[in-house]
């Protein structure tokens, strides 16, 4: 069937820029105006911003994560950096594809001629939607806090930390899946297409209100996680600094107390940034649902938009945190020097293949 803006059935429209900026036409106000600035912003991130982070983040952490699957010395550092980027192209599959390009990016480009909502064309698609959003959300920052505990113990503990063997990483990744998996199943459960006024729309069953407090701060943008690695990831930085002071006073620091001022840093940082866009998520998102309750009423399209809006540039964040990390980060450089040693190996291997290919086939004189 072909719908337009005025037939279409569900909550979350094609035309939804186009209808935002028109109320200005009919009646001017800063709510309207913050309105259409918002969603157009939206729109374009989604259409023409997203999709060049994505094609290009994608392959480079899909290959990163193969070579580390494939790499039987990876360190501890890097099996939890390995399920981080599993986490974050799950994020960038579900949410960059799925919740922003293809519904909110294509029709902002087409003016609604092209748009494709994954969730509105079934109740088990919608179940999988939703389970795939709190899945792979929460799977991130559950690692990210899970990764910075092991890293502090291993500072402050290492007799008992330190030397631990990386099958004991990999045992508390996979304790980490399973976990997740569980607090994402209620999402799975309880999702469905209901009835909201006159429209449908992809959302929870009714005395679901736990679930939706459990959604803004434990899984999506998951400030409650983020603000304990925020802190373990100081103490962290804090310890290393203590000890590295300690032995400068004795020697001169060298590259590789340099190197462990900088990775420690560069988590701080990168956790805080996190944060900054977890806690502002999580309040926008806490106010859409509590007027959706009715325990408050707010224009819940502004909070909708300004969550769409910090998710959005959440996703697009990642290619900087991909090149900052490069320079320092550690695990990562390591993984990437991997990446770079398994692709020379390879060339070398197709050069020495081919060459003796090529003396054999030349025929003597």
């Amino acid at each position: 069937m072909k719908y337009n803006a005025t037939t279409w059935p569900f909550t979350e429209s094609p035309w939804t820029v186009t209808l935002t900026c028109n109320l200005l036409k009919v009646e001017w106000t800063e709510i309207n105006d913050a309105l259409c600035i918002i969603s157009t912003l939206v729109g374009f991130i989604s259409a023409y911003i997203l999709p060049l982070v994505i094609s290009t983040s994608v392959p480079i952490y899909t290959t990163l994560i193969v070579v580390q699957v494939m790499n039987a010395t990876t360190k501890r550092s890097s099996i939890y950096y390995t399920g981080l980027l599993v986490a974050v192209v799950m994020m960038y599959i579900v949410f960059g594809v799925f919740t922003y390009f293809l519904p909110k990016g294509l029709s902002y480009t087409t003016n609604g001629e092209a748009y494709f909502f994954v969730y509105y064309h079934s109740q088990i698609s919608c179940q999988i939607y939703r389970f795939s959003q709190a899945f792979s959300s929460t799977l991130f920052s559950n690692i990210f806090l899970g990764s910075a505990i092991d890293r502090t113990l291993t500072v402050y503990k290492p007799v008992l930390y330190a030397n631990l063997p990386n099958k004991y990483a990999r045992i508390f990744l996979a304790v980490i899946f399973i976990v997740t998996f569980t607090m994402a199943l209620p999402f799975f459960i309880l999702a469905g297409l209901i009835d909201i006024g006159d429209k449908i729309h992809c959302w929870f069953e009714s005395k679901s209100e736990y679930l939706l407090f459990f959604r803004a701060f434990c899984s999506h943008l998951a400030p409650i996680q983020l603000i304990l690695a925020t802190l373990i990831n100081l103490a962290f930085f804090r310890r290393i600094l203590r000890s590295t002071k300690q032995d400068s006073s004795n020697k001169p620091a060298n590259d590789a107390d340099r190197t462990k001022i900088k990775g420690s840093l560069f988590l701080v940082i990168n956790s805080s940034t996190f944060l900054i866009f977890g806690l502002p998520g999580s309040i926008f998102d806490t106010i859409k649902n509590a007027h959706m309750l009715g325990l408050i009423n707010v224009n819940v399209d502004l909070y909708q938009n300004l969550f769409d809006l910090i998710w959005s540039i959440f996703l697009c964040r990642s290619t900087f945190d991909l090149l900052v990390g490069f320079f320092y980060f550690k695990p990562e450089k390591d993984m990437f020097a991997s990446v770079f040693r398994k692709f020379t190996e390879f060339i070398r291997s197709v050069i020495k293949c081919l060459f003796k290919r090529g003396v054999h086939t030349v025929a003597p004189n």
